[in-house]
């Protein structure tokens, strides 16, 4: 799944089901716009994602309160790995980036001490997202 600013590009069999490549980036990216459809097949009661819809939060304004909110809303979204040992730590810190824009810049560190950046730039006027996480080039 690579996301191009266009909504992505989908691999998708001939069975219907999506062709992942087992990446941290799939993992992200469908943790943050998979929908709760992505949380049911995790087999724990500990994911509390039902009103946490990062789109809707995208298009708020980008007030410091609906900011720092849409932060937590996704690094809450990306605490099944922290708690399933897959990654240590997550932080997101959201900022206004004009011209109705804002970004969301992820640092996620693996148990390994590595760290791995992304960032998500969403267009509210076109309720788009324009770039995530330079297409594995990462931030």
């Amino acid at each position: 799944m690579i996301e191009n600013g266009d909504g992505g590009e989908l691999d998708i069999s001939s069975d219907g089901d999506l062709i992942l490549n087992c990446t941290l980036y799939n993992a992200v990216y469908l943790s943050l716009f998979g929908g709760k459809a992505f949380y049911d097949v995790l087999d724990n009661d500990t994911f509390d994602i039902e009103n946490d819809d990062v789109e809707a939060e995208f298009n708020k304004p980008a007030t410091p309160d609906n900011l720092k909110n849409l932060g937590a809303i996704i690094a809450s979204k990306l605490d099944w790995m922290v708690n399933s040992g897959l990654i240590s730590s997550v932080d997101a810190s959201a900022v206004s980036g004009g011209n109705k824009t804002t970004e969301v810049v992820l640092t996620i560190t693996q148990p390994d001490g590595s760290v791995e950046r992304y960032a998500l730039v969403w267009d509210s006027e076109k309720s788009e997202l324009k770039r995530f996480g330079e297409i594995y080039g990462r931030v």
